[in-house]
């Protein structure tokens, strides 16, 4: 019983991205150095996580709900002075923060929240593709600013093929970002040099 509850509270932190099961582990064995009422907060604050936190449902970015709607980010709504007819496809949130630091990009964003994995049956970026195609309707660029990984360049041939690009222009990244790069942590110049020399 003890045994099952450790691989329990263990398994419920390997979801978090990047974590494998020693990290995981680490987690539980920290979590018993917290003290009750420390461990009591967490439990709330994770617990009002949906009171407080929302993913946008035009471009499926994490914001802070405030008295305004429930259902999209500041980015998103419709008093927004923000360019709509370009979007910019992120993999994650840390992305789209990175690139909002550069100050070059005055359009919308989509997070896809992961790369397609023809090996894997992870089916929330697929599924966030096909809100992005219902989404470009008065788009006029799309930039993949995905890394440059299989993955990655897999995600975008994938988006190519599957956004109807006839009437929208698709670009990527300059590869002035390096093979295998992170865009989360890459520096702010480089993002910048990458964005304005997109292809």
């Amino acid at each position: 019983m003890q045994n099952d509850f450790f691989q329990e509270l263990k398994s419920f932190f390997q979801r978090f991205p990047g974590i494998g099961p020693r990290q995981a582990s680490r987690f539980v064995y920290s979590l018993t150095d917290f003290n009750e009422n420390d461990r009591k907060k967490m439990g709330e604050l994770i617990s009002s996580l949906d009171r407080y936190l929302a993913r946008c449902q035009n471009c499926s970015r994490i914001f802070l709900l405030g008295a305004n709607s429930r259902e999209f980010c500041g980015f998103c709504s419709e008093n927004s002075r923000r360019d709509k007819s370009k979007i910019m496809v992120v993999e994650k949130d840390s992305d789209l923060l990175n690139f909002e630091k550069t100050g070059v990009h005055g359009g919308v964003y989509f997070v896809l929240g992961g790369l397609l994995d023809p090996l894997d049956g992870n089916s929330v970026p697929k599924n966030r593709i096909e809100i992005l195609k219902n989404n470009t309707k008065k788009a006029s660029e799309i930039i993949l600013a995905l890394p440059s990984t299989k993955l990655g360049d897999f995600t975008c041939e994938y988006i190519k093929k599957t956004v109807p690009s006839s009437f929208i222009k698709i670009t990527r990244l300059a590869k002035g970002l390096s093979s295998g790069v992170e865009l989360e942590y890459a520096d702010e110049s480089t993002l910048k040099h990458a964005f304005e020399n997109r292809k």
